[in-house]
């Protein structure tokens, strides 16, 4: 039995765990023979126990079932490849952090070196490769790395920086650059690298946005955040190859005396969620990006924050105090049945969500 079933069984009846192996066993098949996968139906949250250490679960909604995955996760993150693999970094004894890939068997596969501090790794869309932070090169900052998917090529990406501490990262959809953002020398910086050519391009000189923006699935718009003393607004603006704005192309979308926060993209590029105290809680609501459609979404008066679109962009994943403690919430993408999915006991910080292949 492998390592990642072996650690779901423990939490699971007789006779859930033999249907949860089944489970298993059609999702595995499924991906060995190409057939397409049920829509949305897994997601993962982590419950962090000490200050390194994190426990990833995976629910099961068709079925109603909740299991462990993996423990040992440093810092609550992991990234799932589109064909179910996920890399994640654990923190050794020996006070390192190692990134491992664990494929759909449960096997675990080491991609680090043994002494380095390798953090927050996520997979390129194609599954190709790896990007994360390192303190391999000089223990008073972190640099961004990227990594073939077998551990091979690594590489430095950001070691001309060497002014700013790198702190986290995401691939655009065309596989090749990678944005992040910087903390240092008393301001928020965001820059783009080519992954193959080390190519780099100060994203926030050129366009003024110091947050990472949301890129829409076709990599032709972003999303992104300006701040002012007392509000936050949403704005989209069409940029170019090479990253820059359009001119003439920046629409406001939200303009409000509240903070919206955190827009992301549905996976058809047709809408956007945002998380907003526009009310006077916290709510998650939904806007075209032309503007002309925006509606509250979770219309409930406890806090709802951290939304998540599903891979097929039919649902919603959230994460709300309604019940008292933080537990995760599901919706369909027009906030209809929503539900909760997790019923944690409060020990430990929640994560948000995270939506399997």
């Amino acid at each position: 039995m492998s390592s990642t079933l072996a650690l779901m069984m423990k939490t699971c009846s007789r006779s859930a765990c033999i249907t949860l192996l089944l489970c298993m066993a059609l999702i595995v098949g499924a991906r060995m023979v190409g057939v397409a996968l049920p829509p949305s139906t897994q997601l993962a949250f982590a419950v962090r126990g000490s200050e390194y250490a994190a426990t990833f679960y995976v629910v099961d909604l068709a079925r109603g079932l909740t299991a462990r995955l993996i423990d040992g996760v440093y810092d609550r993150m992991i990234s799932f490849a589109p064909d179910g693999q996920l890399v994640f970094s654990r923190f050794t004894e020996e006070r390192h952090n190692i990134i491992f890939r664990m494929d759909s068997e449960g096997n675990e596969i080491q991609l680090s070196p043994d002494a380095v501090r390798d953090e927050y790794p996520v997979w390129s869309p194609d599954g190709a490769q790896v990007a994360f932070m390192s303190l391999e090169d000089n223990a008073s900052r972190v640099t961004l790395y990227a990594m073939n998917s077998d551990g091979s090529q690594r590489r430095n990406l950001s070691q001309r920086m060497s002014p700013y501490t790198n702190v986290y990262a995401v691939w655009l959809p065309d596989n090749i650059r990678i944005m992040y953002s910087t903390l240092g020398v008393g301001q928020e910086s965001t820059f783009l690298v080519n992954s193959q050519t080390g190519e780099l391009v100060n994203f926030t000189y050129n366009t003024g946005i110091r947050a990472l923006p949301a890129w829409s699935p076709d990599g032709r718009y972003i999303a992104y955040v300006l701040y002012s003393a007392l509000r936050a607004n949403i704005y989209v603006s069409e940029v170019d190859a090479e990253g820059s704005i359009i001119y003439g192309t920046t629409r406001e979308l939200v303009n409000n005396d509240a903070f919206n926060t955190l827009p992301r993209w549905s996976p058809d590029g047709s809408r956007l969620v945002f998380e907003t105290d526009y009310t006077g809680n916290s709510e998650i609501f939904a806007i075209d990006p032309d503007g002309r459609y925006i509606a509250n979404l979770s219309q409930n008066p406890a806090a709802d924050r951290f939304p998540v679109w599903s891979r097929d962009g039919a649902q919603i994943a959230f994460t709300s105090q309604r019940s008292g403690t933080p537990q995760i919430y599901i919706m369909n993408a027009d906030g209809s049945n929503q539900r909760q999915v997790t019923y944690h006991d409060g020990n430990g910080q929640l994560s948000s969500a995270t939506w399997l292949p």
